[in-house]
């Protein structure tokens, strides 16, 4: 009995340390109507488990998930051909290839925090004093869209939340407001035969009231917001840039 009950609680600890556990991720108020001719090319990256990326603290990825395509809801391509028609209907008649929507889910610096506390000692208290010291960082904006490769990667005097330059879910703190909780998207598509690559970073904090569907919802409309933005106009359609 009290080697049962140490397992159970041994369970319990090593579930609770775990920086978060996989879920999917939806947009609401898509309603698979009107939407773009998408041609999907997307794959999943080859990214570690929840697990394993929660498991180790040391780890540059720890507190950080990949979202793979059956985790997304709807799919990629509804997720990008509804949006785009709203924000560029004038697309609705060209055929897009969509070539990579990868989306990370970035809770590391809150993870780091609690798994600081959890791991105690000199070396938990210097994961917590920096985790927090990079929450309270001032910045100056809760969504970023950089053009590939011209924005990013920066060249910063700061480590990023997240392995440096690996083109995954890391960000910088100094970059951002509105949270310690992040969303990463990667877009690589072609319309018209011209390619567009863009990365967005949307910040956020959850309560009771603004759910991580909110969030979520909320980051996928601002990212297409701004790469439709972005696109040239169609060459049957008169439109400025």
């Amino acid at each position: 009995m009290k080697l049962r009950t140490l397992l159970i609680l041994t369970l319990a600890i090593t579930v609770s340390s775990c920086a978060s556990i996989e879920f999917p991720v939806a947009v609401m108020g898509l309603d698979g109507g009107t939407k773009a001719t998408i041609k999907d090319e997307t794959r999943d990256l080859d990214y570690p488990s929840q697990l394993a990326s929660t498991s180790n603290i040391y780890s540059c990825r720890y507190g950080i998930s990949y979202k793979s395509g059956k985790e997304l809801m709807p799919s990629r391509a509804d997720i990008f051909g509804e949006l785009l028609a709203r924000n560029r209907p004038d697309l609705m008649q060209t055929e897009v290839t969509l070539t990579r929507f990868d989306v990370f889910y970035n809770n590391r610096l809150q993870a780091l925090a609690i798994g600081g506390q959890q791991l105690g000692g000199g070396l938990g208290q210097v994961l917590t004093e920096a985790s927090l010291g990079a929450i309270d960082t001032p910045a100056a904006k809760n969504f970023l869209i950089d053009s590939l490769p011209e924005d990013y990667p920066k060249q910063l005097k700061e480590n990023a939340v997240g392995c440096d330059g690996r083109g995954e879910g890391e960000y910088y703190s100094s970059r951002l407001t509105g949270g310690s909780q992040v969303f990463v998207t990667w877009l690589d598509f072609e319309v018209n035969a011209q390619e567009y690559s863009f990365r967005t970073v949307y910040s956020f904090d959850l309560d009771d009231e603004y759910t991580l569907l909110h969030a979520f919802t909320d980051a996928m409309e601002k990212t297409m917001s701004a790469a439709g933005a972005r696109v040239e106009a169609s060459p049957d359609v008169s439109q400025e840039k």
